[in-house]
């Protein structure tokens, strides 16, 4: 049952992307998923394109949060453009501030991705970034509103991103 699960999505996935792909990269496709679907299964995972997306179920401090995503080779989420955005925020699991991948390591409100990416989309929460966030270095998602700081040993729900080249 798992391996026809599998199967199919890598099926629906390379019909959607346009890709051609070869058995043995779908072999490698479907080990993938099927190592995070099983190691994730249990709370909250969403696959688009490239990307795996896990939605937590409970709440963890940003740096607790971080080392989970890290422990399944993933990341904090980054968000990278309006349709990356518009997806996390329609599938968050809560609707309560959520840990991004967003931090700052000094008090000039710079914020930088854990995973590299460039920060170039910005959508900020109205207000914000405020002048006084010297103690609020980590990034959250307020759901329908945007980037909003905060203190980084507040508990908070939080998406994880995993992107593996193929």
């Amino acid at each position: 049952m798992l391996w026809s699960l599998l199967s199919l999505l890598v099926f629906l996935f390379t019909q959607d992307s346009g890709y051609a792909v070869s058995q043995a990269d779908s072999e490698h496709q479907i080990e993938w998923v099927s190592k995070r679907l099983t190691k994730l299964q249990d709370d909250g995972v969403e696959w688009v394109a490239q990307a795996m997306y896990h939605f937590s179920l409970g709440k963890k401090t940003w740096k607790e949060a971080q080392d989970f995503c890290q422990s399944y080779e993933a990341e904090l989420t980054s968000i990278l453009n309006a349709q990356e955005y518009n997806f996390i925020n329609n599938n968050l699991q809560c609707h309560d501030y959520c840990w991004i991948g967003g931090e700052s390591k000094g008090k000039n409100n710079t914020f930088t991705w854990t995973d590299g990416s460039p920060f170039t989309y910005i959508n900020w929460s109205p207000a914000e970034p405020m002048n006084e966030t010297a103690d609020r270095n980590c990034l959250t998602l307020a759901p329908d509103h945007g980037y909003v700081p905060d203190h980084c040993t507040v508990k908070h729900y939080f998406v994880c991103k995993s992107a593996e080249d193929f």
